[in-house]
This record gives structure tokens, sequence and C-alpha cells, in this order.
């Protein structure tokens, strides 16, 4: 049977270290998370408890990459994010004693052909079973040499190269992005531009390689266009082309009707600080809302040009354009006054803006509250539908913070995130405070991820070395 992977955003601020020998439930989530507990606890106590848990996820992928907006090709069979997991998973098969059982398995290929392809290159690794004939194969084709194989063969040549690199992509995960976008490119290049997609599309429904090519070229694309598209806004926002904006045009703009954003930002950038503090000026002065948003539009980057706690008066202003712009202003602010008001939003029940002002002006002792105000509002944001996007605004408060040393938050995303990225985001930066505890360095050797084992391979290097 296949288990419930699901491991929702927590609704306690708890952040409880492992404890050995771990219990069932504890073991599973480990198995969907990558934590190296599974390993550690394999290796004191042994796993005979937990073979069917093993066995269930080495043979379904606990990981599928949602469609979103800024993913719309569907995603190749499964995500590189769990792929990895086969490293650890096949050192519990052999630990376990059930190798044999989950290569006899016939498996959902859709769903976890990464996971195997890491499951079956671990296993040939550490000498459990012989290289498959079909590696050979592969390897034979190399595919250094497929613009020749191309030219030379034509449609057939590119069946063989697409069928090779998704190969050696799935193998490698996602290794061979820029050579399938090249391939494809070559080939239009010398038959017409689309004829290589057109052939290919042909064989979508028989060969799964080269289905997997396609749906990278077509999302590689994708992002080129996003990130064209990108560029040229940012060209149109800050064209150097076009004369800077003098402090008369912007105040044309702030006291017209029009909101004139790229204008305002254009101008901040490049006026000095003694033009900033005159626009700063207005806040004082001006009591028309529309005029008070503009100004304050001009500091959203980077914040005033001198803090002034008595602009705070502007988050309790009784105009809500005014209100938010202001909350964004400060959020760029480190200052104890900012503190307080946040503290003060807290007495008016105002936990969004409170969150927002703690962004940089949290204390030590304030990561309690911190998790708290995320676990209350993160239903009711619409930014935080995805419990993703949740972690990420954790690791950029101890990014952008100063005054937080403790680890808390950190640990907090290393434990109950399910992102590679976001998981080895905290460890780097728990390892670069000092302020990692030794539970985490222990499991973090055998970590599913790679990129964490080798943090932790590096630290006991150097600790050995101080040593001697």
């Amino acid at each position: 049977m296949a288990f419930d992977y699901k491991i929702p955003f927590p609704d306690s601020i708890d952040v409880i270290p492992p404890v050995y020998p771990l219990d069932r439930k504890a073991f599973d989530r480990s198995l969907t998370t990558g934590h190296g507990r599974p390993l550690v606890h394999a290796m004191r106590y042994g796993v005979e408890a937990f073979k069917d848990l093993i066995l269930d996820a080495a043979i379904h992928c606990r990981y599928e990459q949602p469609i979103t907006e800024y993913n719309p090709i569907p995603p190749c069979p499964t995500s590189q994010e769990k792929a990895i997991q086969g490293w650890n998973l096949a050192k519990l098969c052999l630990v376990a004693g059930i190798a044999d059982q989950v290569l006899a398995t016939t498996m959902d290929r859709h769903i976890s052909q990464i996971q195997w392809n890491c499951i079956e290159e671990e296993l040939v690794e550490s000498g459990y079973m012989e290289a498959p004939p079909e590696w050979e194969e592969i390897h034979s084709s190399k595919t250094e040499h497929w613009q020749d194989i191309i030219a030379t063969q034509g449609a057939q040549g590119l069946m063989q190269v697409a069928e090779a690199f998704g190969r050696e992509d799935e193998n490698e995960y996602f290794g061979c992005v820029w050579q399938i976008v090249d391939a494809i490119n070559y080939f239009d290049t010398l038959n017409g531009e689309g004829s290589a997609l057109r052939l290919l599309s042909g064989k979508f429904s028989t060969s799964r390689m080269i289905s997997r090519c396609v749906r990278i070229y077509r999302r590689m694309r994708w992002r080129e266009k996003m990130i064209s598209r990108n560029e040229e806004a940012e060209k149109w926002a800050h064209p150097s082309s076009e004369p800077t904006i003098t402090l008369e045009k912007v105040m044309q703009h702030i006291y017209g009707d029009e909101m004139k954003y790229h204008d305002l930002q254009r101008y901040i950038c490049s006026a000095t600080h003694e033009e900033r503090l005159s626009l700063q000026r207005l806040l004082h002065k001006e009591t028309d809302p529309g005029v008070l948003q503009r100004v304050l539009v001009c500091f959203l980057e980077n914040g005033l040009a001198e803090f002034d706690p008595s602009l705070l008066a502007l988050l309790q202003h009784k105009h809500p354009a005014v209100r938010e712009v202001a909350k964004w202003v400060f959020h760029k602010h480190d200052q104890p006054e900012v503190r307080e008001a946040a503290f003060a939003a807290l007495v008016r029940k105002k936990k969004e803006l409170a969150l927002t002002l703690l962004h940089r002006s949290a204390r030590n002792g304030d990561s309690d509250l911190l998790l708290q105000l995320l676990v209350d509002l993160r239903p009711k944001l619409p930014d935080f539908t995805d419990p993703h996007e949740a972690f990420i605004l954790l690791l950029m408060i101890m990014r952008d913070n100063q005054h937080i040393t403790e680890p808390q938050l950190l640990l907090f995303v290393y434990e109950h995130s399910c992102c590679r990225v976001c998981r080895q985001a905290a460890v780097r930066m728990l390892l670069a405070r000092d302020i990692c505890p030794d539970c985490i360095k222990e499991e973090g050797a055998w970590d599913a991820m790679p990129g964490i084992r080798e943090m932790f391979a590096e630290v006991m290097v150097w600790n050995a070395g101080n040593r001697t």
C-alpha cells in the first residue's frame, strides 16, 4: 500500500530534536523530508521494524512538482527535488536486506523513474549489482559528438541524440538541459525553425526519453522568454539612454493625479542625500493621501533618507493606501522604534503589519513570536497559500536581520521544509553563524541531499585540521 506523504505546514512552533530510536512516524516523515535520521537510526538500531516504510519510499516517489504560472509545462516524469532521495534509500534497502525486492518490483515509471535510476546507480556503486547492459549502450553513443551525428544522419540522428540526452539527463538530474536546447536549435538551423519539435513530437507517446527532451526544451524556451521580458521591463524602468529625471519633474509627478512609479524610483536611485531629505520633509507638510502615497513610493526600495520615528504615525493613517506603502517603507528599517510599532500593532490585532515590521527590527527572543505570527497568518494570506513561501520568508528574515543570532527560525525551516534548496540554505546559515546543534551535524553527514552532506564533510575536515 502507499502511505500518506503530505506534510502540512506545522501548526506548532516547537522544533524538537530527534529522539533515538526513532518511532514509526518520525522514521517515515524523515524519508520524505530527506533528513539523515533514518540512516543514523539504522546504524544504531537496525531497521527491521521499518522495512515496509523503506520499501514503499523506494518504489513511490514522495514528491511531484506542481504545475504553476512559473512552471507552466507539465514536469518531466518526476522532479529532481526528490530524485536524490535515491542515495539514502539505496543504503537503507541494503541495510534492510530488501534491495532484491525493490529491484524486482514493477514500479510506476512515470512517477519514480529518476528516483529509481538514483537507487540503481547507488547499488551499482556499492558493488551490490553489476551495471545494466543498457548503461554501456548509453555511454557508447557518447553525446559529445551530437553535432556530427545530427549533421550526418539527419532526423534519425536527432532521434538518437534526443534519446541519449534524455537518458543521460535523467541519470544526472537535469545535467543536460542546455545540450538538449542546443541540439534542437542546431537541427532547426539545418532544417528550418520548428522542424525538430515537429519530428520529436511524433515520437512523444512512444519514447519516454524523447518526451523528456521535448518537455525540457519547451520549459527552457518559456523561461528564456520570461527572462527576456523581465530584462525589457528593467530596461524600461531604468533606461540609461534617457536623461536623468529632475527634482522639478518628480514634484510634478508627486502633485499630479497619476502614479508614475518607475519615474519616482529612477529619480530616487540617483538623488543626493539632500534631495532625498527634501522629499522626506513633504511627509510632514502634506496631508493629501495621494501626495503622501507618491512620496512614500520614493522610499520603498531603501527606506527613508534618515529614520524619523515621528513618521511611524503614517502606519495608522486613515487612508489604507498610505498605510500600506508606509508599512513596506518601515519594513526596510531595523530601529527599536519600528519593533515597538510592531508590538503596538499586535495590541491592535494587526498581525500582518506586525510581522512585516519585525522583518529587520526583531531581536533575539522574538523568534517564537515571528513563528507564531506566521503559523497564525499563513492560512489567511494569499501569498502564503503555498507553505513553501512561508519557509522562504523565514530564510529572508534571517538573511536581512542583523540582530537575531539564535537558530530557531533556521531550525524550523530545516525541520519542516521538504524543499532541498530551503533546507540547504538553512544549514548554510546555521554553519556560517556557528549556531548549528550537534544533532544536526551528526545527521547532516547522512542527509539525502549531496549539498548538505558536502557542507558537513567540509566542517568535519576543518575541525580535524584544527585539532592537529
